[in-house]
């Protein structure tokens, strides 16, 4: 969940400026989730799919380690701009298709792609049900997904979820995610739940970007605006956030 909201391009340039010098635009340890990256096998013959894949750091490392074939698809045209930059001279565009559009499942071949990712964008695909309900089907046999997904680490207070704009419902806990996976047709292989320290990280990073671009740019369009919101997430953040909200990165593997 990010912070709360503008227009569509309001949200989409307040989080490129606050992932500004991320590779990985989410709180997960960094390590770990190229670890689990890497143990994914593809060889030269796969194809690979990102949905909603910002800058498309994990794609690109996948490409470049096995020589497979990828697809990343996201809304956001800056965040695609950054992917194409990750994969200059990593990567020959022959092997990287960028879509700058919705996804849309019915848009591929079922069982077309060997490997899935979603991570922290499963609202791109009806949430983390519909994530793996398209990700089962798109998939191969036995093929990997790795999905990034947050959770509940404790009843949401109404006063959180009223600052959110969002419902109790809208996530589960970490045992919940794990149960959709199985439920819908995929053995878990492993999960990282992000640790404090991680996600403490990463919103110090994020928000000490916008802090610094409002600081630099005050005479900016957006500055007061995007000032103002980052001190309400921050506040939010320590208030309830900090021990409500968890994250996880879930690797998986279609069954049959």
């Amino acid at each position: 969940m990010s912070p709360p909201p503008g227009s569509p391009a309001d949200r989409r340039r307040f989080s490129l400026l606050g992932h500004e010098g991320m590779d990985l635009w989410n709180p997960l340890p960094r390590d770990a989730a190229l670890r689990l990256a890497d143990a994914i096998p593809l060889g030269p013959s796969a194809r690979v799919l990102d949905v909603g894949c910002g800058p498309a750091a994990l794609l690109v490392r996948l490409l470049e380690r096995s020589g497979a074939r990828g697809v990343g698809v996201d809304v956001a045209d800056e965040a695609l701009a950054i992917a194409r930059t990750h994969a200059q001279g990593r990567v020959d565009p022959s092997r990287l298709e960028l879509r700058a559009e919705p996804f849309d499942a019915a848009a591929f071949d079922a069982q077309s792609f060997d490997a899935a990712l979603c991570i922290g964008s499963s609202h791109a695909a009806g949430g983390l049900a519909g994530t793996l309900r398209a990700f089962r089907r798109l998939l191969a046999a036995n093929g990997a997904a790795l999905v990034g997904e947050g959770h509940w680490m404790r009843e949401p207070d109404p006063a959180y979820l009223a600052f959110l704009g969002a419902t109790r419902d809208e996530l589960t806990d970490h045992a919940g995610n794990l149960a959709a996976a199985e439920r819908e047709g995929f053995e878990v292989v492993e999960s990282v739940v992000t640790d404090r320290v991680s996600f403490d990280a990463y919103e110090d990073r994020y928000a000490g970007n916008v802090a610094r671009f409002v600081a630099a740019h005050p005479s900016d369009p957006d500055a007061d605006a995007f000032a103002s919101r980052i001190a309400a997430w921050r506040d939010a953040y320590g208030r309830w956030g900090r021990d409500t909200l968890g994250f996880a990165l879930y690797s998986l593997r279609r069954r049959g």
